[in-house]
């Protein structure tokens, strides 16, 4: 007997993804179009189950030029998870556009992020085997307090980067990708590819 195989959802967050469609000048219906989908039941992943599949998300986030963890509002939550005060919080949101977050294939992504971390640990004596040796919680774990540590020193010397960025934004997007791996391993038991 064959299996289908499970297809992950992403959980939305309705503004963010309204507000993207209406930054690219789409509506609904044109991108339920496009994407060869039902427009009443995106209307109905946004408004009442709040998910929506992983190929959908990555489909809509392809064709608007965005993130997709952009477009699900990923980094909408972790402003608000982060702990910090209204004003920060509120900065952080009003920052956030989609042009900031444009869309990147996920094999592009892991590979600048897997350069920079070997490269990284390389000039402090670390082997990429030392830190697979390690549990994959505690990877998270490091890797989270370590862009922790370089969003905080980077956005205190450097406000903005080259391009005009709010640093601060730009480095947390990171810790973002590194949330949704752990969300991805506790909900689905999913690893994924090494960090190194």
């Amino acid at each position: 007997m064959a299996y289908k195989p499970v297809e992950w959802e992403d959980d939305i967050y309705k503004k963010r993804f309204v507000r993207t469609l209406k930054e690219k000048g789409k509506t609904i219906k044109e991108i339920a179009e496009e994407c060869g989908v039902d427009e009443r039941g995106l209307r109905r992943s946004l408004n009442e189950t709040k998910r929506m599949k992983r190929w959908l998300v990555e489909d809509i986030a392809r064709r608007l030029d965005v993130s997709p963890r952009f477009l699900v509002g990923k980094y909408d939550v972790l402003a608000k998870r982060e702990g910090i005060g209204e004003e920060e919080e509120e900065r952080w949101l009003s920052m956030l556009s989609s042009e900031k977050f444009p869309y990147v294939g996920e094999e592009v992504r892991d590979t600048t992020a897997k350069e920079y971390l070997s490269r990284l640990l390389g000039f402090h004596g670390i082997s990429k085997e030392q830190l697979r040796a390690l549990p994959f919680e505690t990877q998270l774990d490091f890797l989270e307090k370590l862009e922790e540590s370089l969003a905080s020193i980077l956005s205190e010397y450097f406000p903005e980067n080259a391009a005009g960025d709010d640093t601060y934004v730009e480095c947390y997007r990171i810790i973002a990708s590194l949330e949704g791996r752990r969300e991805d391993f506790f909900a689905e038991g999913v690893r994924g590819d090494d960090f190194v």
